[in-house]
């Protein structure tokens, strides 16, 4: 199954060739290098780069909270991204979240 971007990606250079003439090289480069991946090549490649990337979680008020990844790996058919802050039991025991959460806590009041 395809990601949101590689199915935009397949879609233009796939099922509209016509429009692929817009796309710079590097993008199909990368397009084709994706579409032959297995994967659990996906998923050693992610692991390789996940101290490149930082996760989006969602918001806790005026805090915008992210998350490095701990670990990739497949789960069924499925690549699997574990991310540091779904290791604890509570968000509060990561020190830069509670740390984050005490001062959105002050500012409010």
């Amino acid at each position: 199954m395809l990601s949101g971007s590689q199915t935009l990606w397949y879609n233009v250079a796939i099922m509209k060739p016509h429009l692929t003439k817009d796309i710079p090289m590097n993008h199909t480069k990368v397009l084709n290098i994706a579409n032959d991946l297995s994967n659990d090549e996906i998923a050693h490649l992610l692991e390789i780069v996940s101290n490149r990337i930082d996760v989006f979680v969602g918001s806790f008020g005026n805090l915008q909270v992210t998350s490095e990844i701990a670990s990739v790996c497949m789960n069924g058919p499925s690549v699997q991204v574990n991310l540091e802050l779904a290791e604890h039991d509570s968000m509060m025991e990561d020190k830069h979240f509670a740390a984050a959460a005490r001062k959105a806590t002050e500012v409010g009041e």
